[in-house]
């Protein structure tokens, strides 16, 4: 959600994350966020399908099931966050643009366009294709994929 609550569940619930050992984990399921995959894949390295594939198969190979799980409407909490966001976007746009005038081999430039990660439905689209491809469960959220991830957990599925 973009939300810091790490010391909340360390004060509250402090056995709720735990490491694991992929190699220790034959036949579960794993509920996964995709939209954190999706912006760590599109900023390391923008070949986001392949990372999403090679992650697959590392989960397969492993005899983990994944279940993708996609974000769905912004709840009205994270509305503010979403504007914040979108401002430093476009400042940085703005510096961007101002700065490739100047000096289109300015030093900063590369460092800039990395901090700007535009998902269009395309992504989320290629995405899904690959998991029909794979054979591999999606869902949409009806808000927040975290949500939807902890209710699979809680149902055993």
């Amino acid at each position: 959600m973009g939300l810091d609550i790490m010391p909340l569940l360390n004060k509250n619930a402090p056995n709720s994350i735990k490491k694991v050992n992929i190699k220790n984990s034959d036949n579960e399921t794993w509920a996964i966020d995709a939209s954190i995959y999706i912006y760590k894949f599109c900023y390391n390295n923008n070949n986001y399908l392949r990372s999403f594939y090679d992650m697959f198969r590392n989960l397969l190979m492993n005899k983990i099931i994944p279940i993708m799980i996609f974000d769905g409407e912004v709840p009205e909490l994270k509305k503010s966050l979403i504007e914040k966001r979108k401002h430093i976007i476009n400042k940085k746009t703005n510096k961007i643009k101002e700065l490739e005038e100047q000096d289109p081999h300015h030093e900063n430039l590369s460092t800039l366009k990395k901090q700007i990660i535009k998902i269009d439905d395309t992504v989320y689209e290629n995405i899904k294709i690959l998991c029909d491809l794979l054979h591999i469960e999606y869902y949409r959220a009806k808000f927040e994929a975290d949500a939807l991830c902890i209710r699979l957990f809680k149902e055993g599925k």
